[in-house]
């Protein structure tokens, strides 16, 4: 096996490059340091967030980050340095995190936040705003549908308890008739005459005794 080759320095071409990359991703990324200052991020980050660009500078403050959307209403009504004071504890915990929040354009964030091992952080950014639109819209469609199940099922109930309800009455009728029938033939079988009923066809259909 060759021997390995020594790993050469980037030169800064090679800044340029990564910069180029990173601003190629579809995600917004920033990167503080362990004293929660920016030092690096993508121009996607810059976009997601609508900050305006003389604000996104090397050494700025995730404070100042956060001043400025509290300003703007970025996290609803409150009192500004305790929401600041909030979101300043949860990144400085060194903790991963994971949240979404509904930007006030209606832009929904999922929002990833990973401890670095010399200290810091790197925040990852994701539009997630078409995802949530499409369940939203699944589930209100599968709401609608189950809503319209229940709705037929409630008629075709309507309609069996209906159905059973002719056939008892159908039954109820013809027990009176065969009780209609026996009453008249207790009737005639007692007069002292021959009683008979025949059809067109000449088909007997009733006779006394």
């Amino acid at each position: 096996m060759p021997p390995a080759l020594p790993a050469q320095p980037i030169d800064a071409d090679g800044d340029d490059l990564l910069q180029a990359g990173l601003d190629r991703l579809d995600q917004g990324i920033a990167i503080f340091d362990r004293t929660l200052r920016l030092i690096g991020w993508n121009q996607r980050f810059v976009e997601l967030l609508a900050f305006p660009a003389d604000l996104v500078v090397r050494g700025v403050g995730f404070a100042q980050l956060l001043r400025f959307n509290v300003a703007r209403g970025e996290y609803g009504p409150g009192d500004v340095d305790a929401q600041i004071e909030e979101r300043l504890q949860l990144a400085a915990e060194g903790r991963p995190q994971r949240f979404e929040r509904v930007r006030p354009d209606g832009t929904t964030l999922a929002v990833r936040s990973e401890p670095l091992a010399a200290g810091g952080l790197v925040r990852v950014y994701t539009d997630v705003s078409a995802q949530r639109l499409s369940e939203r819209l699944i589930r209100e469609h599968n709401e609608d549908l189950e809503r319209r199940v229940e709705e037929r099922t409630a008629e075709l109930q309507a309609a069996h308890d209906k159905l059973l309800g002719a056939v008892a009455m159908q039954k109820e009728i013809a027990a009176a008739l065969r009780c209609s029938e026996s009453r008249l033939l207790l009737v005639t079988d007692s007069l002292p005459a021959g009683i008979a009923y025949w059809n067109r066809d000449l088909i007997c259909l009733f006779a006394n005794r």
